[in-house]
């Protein structure tokens, strides 16, 4: 009984997520995918965001998830993720309350994402487009090279004077979309979504999104 009990709570925080709430200034775009109580003392609470957030937005955020989910425990532990990573790839940003209120943001700040945007260099058409990874909190930005030869992967970054070719890629179409395969890796696959974002697979399918940033 008591395992039905904590799916229906789950399903209803999931559903009742993206409603503003009302006494705040601020409205957050989350979505809560999942909560569990770990032997009836730690809450573990999953919540998927839509933007980056500063320290102090999250903390406000945490506040409104931790009222909401309305744990038994006092000891809550929030893991954040953003819109393309993996539930198992890790966290953007954890959050706990025990004691206290406890942040470690581990992928990347609002600061350094916007760093990495005025960053880049404008290197014309040749260019597919250019493209972070959220998820770790670094200065490399991946673009897609298109020359003569075809395409090809490459990493820049502003602590880097010179790029580094990841790898070569063949383009080629799977329905609508535009794929472009690891000439020497071909189980790996990228592709460039309808927002813009980058797409990472491999024999397993999909790995993570890379965020667009020009």
């Amino acid at each position: 009984m008591t395992k039905i009990i904590f799916i229906f709570l789950s399903l209803s925080f999931f559903l009742s997520c993206s409603d503003k709430d009302k006494g705040k200034s601020k409205s957050y775009r989350y979505q809560i995918e999942g909560v569990s109580l770990n032997n009836k003392v730690k809450c573990i609470v999953s919540v998927r965001i839509g933007n980056i957030y500063e320290r102090d937005e999250m903390k406000e955020l945490s506040d409104i998830i931790k009222n909401q989910v309305n744990c038994i425990s006092d000891h809550i532990y929030i893991s954040y993720l953003q819109p393309g990573m993996k539930n198992e790839g890790g966290s953007w940003a954890v959050v706990e309350y025990n004691s206290g209120f406890n942040i470690d943001i581990i992928g990347k700040t609002k600061q350094n994402f916007e760093s990495l945007k005025s960053y880049m260099i404008d290197g014309g058409k040749e260019y597919l487009g250019h493209w972070v990874d959220l998820g770790k909190q670094d200065d490399l930005v991946y673009r897609i090279k298109k020359n003569n030869t075809g395409y090809s992967l490459e990493l820049c970054s502003p602590s880097e004077q010179n790029e580094s070719e990841l790898c070569r890629l063949r383009k080629t179409k799977h329905k609508e979309d535009e794929i472009f395969i690891d000439a020497d890796e071909p189980s790996q696959y990228y592709k460039i979504n309808k927002k813009g974002n980058l797409d990472v697979f491999d024999n397993y399918g999909w790995v993570v999104t890379y965020q667009k940033i020009k």
